[in-house]
């Protein structure tokens, strides 16, 4: 019975109201103390509701924690329920056992009794069941900076919205305007050719010494074309190609003198004198590396259409499709999980805490909080989208350690969004939030940087066209 179930590791990362990004363990639960590290889930059969709506949250705990307490609930699940274990993931599935199992975790009574809410807009069953089977005076303590009772969490369940698809489109756009910028370093006609990509790859340059190379042309002429050409072709690190250009770059416009015949490279690195060679590009070598990360084989993307444009961006830096679907033909659509490199599958969730533990006599302060919650005290996680920005608020921090007085919050609030600037919508407009690149690791732009995006913006005759891609 157990080959034919397919249980998983899922990795929550948990983006809080405190401007922080932390990943759910069983050490963070400060509940109870909990076996185990991360939580499981099941991506083939169906959880009983019924059963965990009769356990405890302790026991709710261990279930998903612990492999053996949870292996023993779907066993009881499959005793339960009337229902034929799919042969492998599926979709419909996976999205109902992880809300059930967000609802079990994240028992929300404070400032009011509420349920794990969702960014994608389609509407399932589910949603009906755990609107009523969690709502409990029960709390969810997590150890942050301290033991916070958590008070709001978002499955952050479309393109649009999931961190990790927001990162690469942010790269992409970066390291594009840097590339614009680095391109008024070559005359404008010679620069469109050169991003249009009119050359035919792969590059190769003749080498005059090299009697393999006669026939070759030259299409280059000044180190600017040459790095520019760099900046926009997809040279795979350590690849033919690539050691090809940064040896014959090394060889024209760093070592022209040396005898190419017994000292190719002056003795030295190629490649690491090429890099020094052009401090200016920096910013090359960081996107190669963080683009890495966030791309197949690190993470795979369970929706097939997000994995297709993806693979385009891996083989051949070809952002196209992906742009096409985040800005435009799914960026409000749910999105399947991610699969990690190591097995585990990942979810992104915005959760809200306040500080401290729920008492009998903060929690007299719950009226008070959620007025001021209401009154739009929310922390603005902000997209930087061409003309809209998608705004993902989460409830502003307290800390009910600090609360003196039910009747009054004044010094309460310590959140990025203070009770003056959030009075109501009209001053949270005046503050410009649209303009904000509110990262969901924290942190705002500076004067410089939006000044440099606006002068970007306004640049005439720039030699990237609308439709680049790199």
């Amino acid at each position: 019975m157990a080959q034919d179930l397919e249980i998983v590791e899922l990795r929550i990362q948990m983006h809080t109201n405190m401007d922080t990004q932390v990943e759910l363990t069983a050490d963070q639960i400060d509940n109870k103390k909990v076996s185990g590290k991360y939580p499981f889930l099941c991506t083939n059969f169906k959880y009983s509701d019924a059963i965990l709506k009769q356990k405890t949250q302790n026991e709710i705990f261990d279930i998903f924690f612990n492999r053996q307490k949870f292996y023993n609930f779907i066993l009881a699940s499959k005793l339960k329920k009337n229902q034929t274990t799919k042969k492998r993931y599926d979709n419909d599935i996976v999205k109902t056992n992880i809300i059930q199992m967000l609802n079990a975790l994240f028992q929300i009574s404070f400032p009011i009794k509420d349920h794990v809410s969702l960014m994608d807009s389609e509407k399932i069953e589910i949603m009906d069941i755990v609107k009523n089977l969690f709502k409990t005076d029960k709390y969810t303590y997590l150890r942050l900076n301290k033991p916070s009772t958590v008070t709001q969490v978002i499955w952050l369940n479309t393109v649009l919205s999931n961190p990790i698809y927001y990162r690469i489109y942010k790269k992409y756009k970066d390291y594009t305007k840097k590339i614009t910028d680095y391109a008024e370093n070559v005359d404008t006609s010679t620069a469109q050719k050169i991003i249009e990509k009119n050359e035919k790859p792969p590059f190769t340059i003749t080498n005059p010494d090299d009697r393999y190379n006669k026939n070759i042309k030259i299409n280059l002429k000044t180190k600017e074309e040459w790095i520019l050409h760099f900046l926009v072709s997809n040279y795979k690190k350590n690849t033919k190609e690539y050691n090809e250009f940064i040896k014959y770059y090394v060889q024209t416009f760093i070592n022209p003198d040396s005898n190419r015949q017994y000292y190719p490279y002056n003795n030295q690195d190629p490649e690491r004198q090429f890099y020094e060679s052009v401090p200016e590009i920096k910013f090359y070598q960081k996107y190669m590396t963080d683009i890495v990360e966030l791309l197949p084989p690190k993470r795979i993307s369970l929706d097939k259409t997000i994995a297709t444009a993806l693979k385009q961006v891996k083989d051949n830096n070809d952002f196209t499709d992906f742009i096409r679907l985040y800005t435009i033909t799914k960026k409000d659509d749910y999105c399947d999980l991610i699969r990690l490199d190591n097995g585990a599958y990942e979810i992104h969730l915005g959760v809200a805490v306040v500080g401290g533990k729920v008492t009998k006599t903060n929690s007299k302060f719950f009226c008070n909080y959620n007025s001021h919650r209401l009154g739009n005290d929310l922390n603005y996680l902000i997209r930087d989208v061409e003309e809209e920005a998608e705004k993902i608020r989460l409830y502003g921090y307290i800390d009910l350690e600090n609360v003196k007085d039910t009747n009054e919050y004044v010094g309460v609030i310590n959140s990025s969004v203070t009770k003056k600037d959030t009075t109501n919508e009209e001053n949270a407009k005046k503050m410009n939030y649209g303009n904000i690149d509110r990262r969901w690791y924290g942190g705002k732009k500076t004067r410089k940087q939006r000044y440099y995006n606006k002068k970007t913006r306004n640049r005439k005759n720039s030699p990237m066209p609308h439709n680049f891609k790199i």
